[in-house]
């Protein structure tokens, strides 16, 4: 991928290229959030079958 600076369609690329990694990191951060809210989930769901599990 060899880009020239006299190609019209250079700041097109750009622009997408800073479209991608805007929507790459806003996807990193979304699935990082909704990891740690199912992390979150998950603990409080795990307590609950260690209380289920002594009582029988």
């Amino acid at each position: 991928m060899s880009i020239t600076d006299h190609s019209p369609s250079t700041g097109v690329v750009t622009v997408i290229v800073i479209l991608i990694a805007i929507a790459a990191l806003g996807a990193l951060i979304l699935g990082c959030w909704c990891y740690l809210r199912l992390q979150k989930l998950s603990q409080s769901e795990d307590e609950e079958s260690i209380v289920g599990e002594g009582e029988t």
